[in-house]
């Protein structure tokens, strides 16, 4: 299980927060999320994150981690039904975080091709 701290959150939302500012997200650097937080840009790579990218990829293990939890739940239940679970439990989760989701790619390949 991997902890994320009160610190590397911050860190998460305003990479969110400049990613939503800035058209390509690949020029954003540690120093413009440590201005935005205001902290020293060695402070985020020796205590929280080395590069964006591995911003994004807590980003993902965090988003990732709530829609499995879900859906495990979803499976020990048996008798939801799907398209409520999805509008109830997935829809939300999705939803939560909306400014970051842009620019994270989540695959759900079940709905592919279902007629709600």
């Amino acid at each position: 299980m991997i902890i994320t701290t009160d610190n590397q959150q911050r860190v998460i939302d305003a990479f969110f927060l400049i990613a939503k500012e800035t058209p390509d997200i690949k020029k954003i650097s540690l120093q413009m999320i440590a201005s935005r937080i205001g902290i020293r840009r060695e402070s985020i790579h020796k205590y929280c994150f080395r590069t964006p990218d591995e911003i994004l990829e807590r980003a993902h293990y965090l988003i990732d981690k709530k829609i499995e939890e879900s859906f495990n739940r979803f499976i020990d239940k048996h008798h939801q039904d799907f398209a409520l679970f999805l509008s109830q439990e997935i829809l939300p989760l999705l939803y939560e975080k909306k400014i970051g989701y842009k620019f994270c790619t989540i695959q759900v390949s079940i709905l592919d091709g279902m007629n709600f």
